[in-house]
């Protein structure tokens, strides 16, 4: 169930005034782009269209710049599972600002008119709320998605061979007037440009930054309870829990066919290779609703049976009975509600690996399923390599950790000492390049513009320590940075006492090497938790191998890691 929030206050015509006015200032495009984010508060109980005319809007001003590739994805994904016109307009729209497109796009231009060759409508991409003056009504979705295909033929070279292959195979099914069309197009698509966008433009695949991270800290999987198709009662640790697990979110009542009942018929489609090949016993699947209010067991088995989904007791459709708001920061959901109704999400689908943590996650654009299969098998594969061969012995738990997360918690104490010998004004930056640096920070009363930074790298190092107390339930360590943080920014910096920073760097040091002297690192190891039989896979930190991409297009729905 959505949490329980009062509805925005903001109205759609405010809100078209701060979008304008954030597209006006490239010093704030961070916030305009925020706006595209599902879980934004401004689309909390909004109805379904408002919140359709309030993105597509913002794609429109996001659009008066030129989108990089991180940007894109937002397009690419309206274009691939929108199906209103205003939307995909938009989204077409929107397309001709992109610095490095690419011939592939020009499938997702012909996917997305056979998408609304039912609801095409005229619409308006000048003023707020998309729909034409009776005046002013010549352009239609069909019109702009032909228009945007033209500029992608004259932009780059590739387009004419993508589209005469699409109109051969009848796929995607176009109507016989937008094949006409696309057909007259062609004429146009004589780009002087060769290929794609080079290697170095292609987004990266890490997380979005450290809100993300921090959010996903709080959130605890083990207040997590699910019901099963039959009524079965699980709880989340105990799920994911031996074998890696595909795992995608929907809802019964989505009417978008190209995100939820895409997403369950593809996971049906995994189940099917992976015991084709002989490895069904390895990988696990779980398809989890969004809206769990309303998916009661029957309806579920009912609309998993529907798409070809085998159910037992380890591939399961389930709900949230318990802890349904850490589930959506444990896999920091792209969906928001109406009530307890969703409004608006986007295609997830994770890897999760056999201790429950998340290894992989595919955002917005679909997912291939042999893609996904692979690099559950490989991580099915690295569980196995990694399982200690004295588990079912007396050996101590160890905690498995990868190198570069033992430079992670290295860094995070570390980080401090960095700070202080960093330049404390622009005037004697120069002087302070030294390990001198660290001597000078209490006789510098004017660095209030460090504090922001400082504290930072205090949350920073607090919450890589508070992970590893949980892990080893063992809050020494924490306590620890905990005490040095408030030395270092209350007693240093906030009440100006010069002893205090140099205390709290040193109990913050003290602090880090106590937290990374209580882990016992194991290359290439696992951990054999109490209870754990040989059987079971352990916990692997490192980091999965990229995915193999198949078509430029790939490269800009590279998964997150």
């Amino acid at each position: 169930m959505a949490p329980a929030e009062a509805a925005s206050p903001l109205s759609e015509e405010n809100f078209a005034r701060i979008v304008d006015a954030l597209g006006s200032d490239p010093a704030r495009r961070s916030e305009l782009i925020g706006f595209l984010d599902e879980r934004h508060s401004v689309y909390r109980e909004r109805g379904t269209a408002a919140v359709a005319r309030m993105r597509g809007w913002t794609l429109l001003t996001l659009a008066r710049r030129p989108l990089q590739n991180d940007e894109v994805v937002f397009v690419l994904e309206e274009l691939q599972t929108g199906r209103t016109a205003y939307e995909v307009a938009c989204a077409a729209r929107a397309m001709r600002s992109t610095a490095n497109p690419v011939p592939a796009m020009a499938s997702l231009l012909l996917r997305a008119a056979a998408n609304v060759r039912a609801v095409d409508d005229h619409v308006d991409l000048v003023r707020y709320g998309g729909v034409n003056d009776a005046e002013d009504a010549s352009s239609t979705a069909t019109d702009v998605l032909i228009d945007t295909l033209a500029w992608l033929g004259t932009a780059v070279a590739g387009v004419r061979e993508v589209v005469e292959t699409a109109l051969q195979s009848g796929d995607p099914p176009l109507s016989p007037r937008q094949r006409e069309r696309v057909e007259r197009c062609l004429a146009q698509c004589t780009a002087g440009a060769v290929g794609g966008p080079p290697a170095c433009c292609t987004p990266g695949a890490g997380w979005t930054g450290l809100r993300r991270w921090l959010a996903r800290t709080r959130a605890d999987p083990h207040a997590i309870a699910f019901e099963d198709q039959d009524g079965g009662l699980v709880r989340y640790g105990d799920f994911f829990r031996g074998q890696p697990t595909v795992v995608v979110f929907f809802y019964t009542r989505c009417n978008n066919a190209g995100k939820c009942s895409l997403s369950v018929s593809k996971l049906a489609r995994i189940q099917r290779m992976l015991v084709e090949a002989g490895l069904g016993h390895r990988v696990q699947t779980a398809a989890i609703t969004y809206d769990p209010d309303y998916d009661l067991a029957p309806r579920l088995r009912g609309y998993a049976q529907s798409r070809g989904m085998r159910m037992d007791a380890r591939n399961r459709v389930m709900r949230s009975v318990e802890g349904a708001a850490e589930l959506r920061l444990h896999f920091e959901l792209g969906v928001n509600f109406i009530s307890s109704i969703v409004n608006r999400h986007r295609i997830e689908a994770f890897l999760v690996d056999g201790q429950g943590n998340i290894t992989t996650s595919f955002e917005r654009l679909q997912w291939d399923e042999q893609q996904v299969m692979s690099e559950a098998v490989a991580l099915a594969d690295r569980t196995d390599a990694t399982a200690p061969a004295d588990a079912c012995g007396g050996t101590p738990p160890a905690t498995v950790v990868s190198p570069a997360k033992r430079k992670r918690i290295w860094l995070a104490p570390l980080a401090y000492l960095a700070m202080a010998l960093l330049p404390k004004c622009p005037i004697c930056g120069a002087t302070y390049l030294s390990l001198s640096g660290i001597m000078a920070l209490p006789h510098l009363g004017h660095i209030y513009w460090m504090v922001p930074a400082l504290a930072v790298l205090v949350v920073i190092n607090l919450a890589s320590l508070g992970w590893l107390a949980r892990t080893r339930e063992d809050w020494r360590a924490f306590a620890l940075a905990l005490l040095g943080g408030a030395l270092t920014i209350g007693g240093g910096i906030a009440l100006d006492h010069q002893a205090s920073i140099y205390a709290g760097i040193a109990v913050s040091l003290i602090g880090g090497m106590l937290g990374l002297a209580g882990t016992r690192v194991v290359l290439g190891g696992g951990r054999a938790n109490a209870g754990t039989t040989c059987a079971r896979p352990t916990l692997r930190l490192g980091p999965s191998p990229e995915p193999a991409s198949s078509s430029s297009l790939e490269t800009l729905a590279t998964p997150a890691r």
